[in-house]
């Protein structure tokens, strides 16, 4: 085998090897869910096909069809969505979810018999665990007298209000309610509006504050 030959080989396993769940190796780059040969010789015709949307389309059908595989059982015999499970867990600790998409990653989970979700899977589980992270907090908090810390911040080049909650008699414990954007700077209607908005989310009354 000549230089060329060993050089495309090569490029066809890295591909292969950064996107198993995509592709796999023949005498081409064969994609195992558009069932078509794709060019590999150079990066950018691979994320070109990866960008079409049929190629999307087939990631998303495959990772909702891969939803019943997330799911494993308690001692209880209870469903539990352990795609779900590992949103929360990356959310919490401040991990992107694209990291769900690390090779390495998915290997460790796959040497403890448990199947990572994609990135797509979890994206999908982001406004659940948001909605039980928002439960959490109005249950907490219900019926506390309450503090609010309202501060400038910025996210995404965006301007918001952050606020954070927490009960008085336990000052080393707080919650980030919400990120709230403003467009303009800032004054007393906004600030006041803000808290005004705040109290309502929490589902408490002006009198616990």
């Amino acid at each position: 085998m000549d230089r060329t030959s060993k050089s495309s080989a090569t490029k066809l396993l890295e591909i292969v090897r950064k996107y198993p769940k995509d592709f796999k190796a023949g005498d081409k780059l064969f994609c195992r869910l558009c069932l078509t040969n794709v060019e590999f010789e150079k990066t950018y015709f691979v994320n070109k096909h990866r960008n079409t949307k049929k190629h999307n389309s087939k990631v998303e059908e495959m990772a909702s069809n891969s939803v019943q595989s997330t799911i494993i059982e308690t001692v209880g015999n209870k469903p539990i969505d352990f795609a779900e499970m590992v949103t929360e867990a990356f959310m919490a600790a401040g991990i992107p979810l694209e990291k769900l998409e690390n090779e390495k990653l998915q290997n460790l989970f796959e040497h403890m018999k448990l199947k990572l979700p994609s990135e797509t899977t979890a994206r999908r589980r982001v406004e659940k665990v948001y909605s039980k992270y928002c439960q959490k907090i109005i249950i907490l908090l219900k019926k506390k007298n309450l503090f609010l810390i309202l501060d400038e911040s910025e996210v995404a080049g965006k301007k918001c209000f952050a606020i954070i909650a927490g009960d008085i008699a336990l000052l080393e414990q707080t919650y980030l309610v919400t990120l709230m954007p403003f467009d303009n700077s800032p004054n007393a209607e906004t600030v006041i509006a803000a808290v005004q908005d705040t109290v309502l989310f929490l589902k408490s009354k002006r009198v616990y504050f």
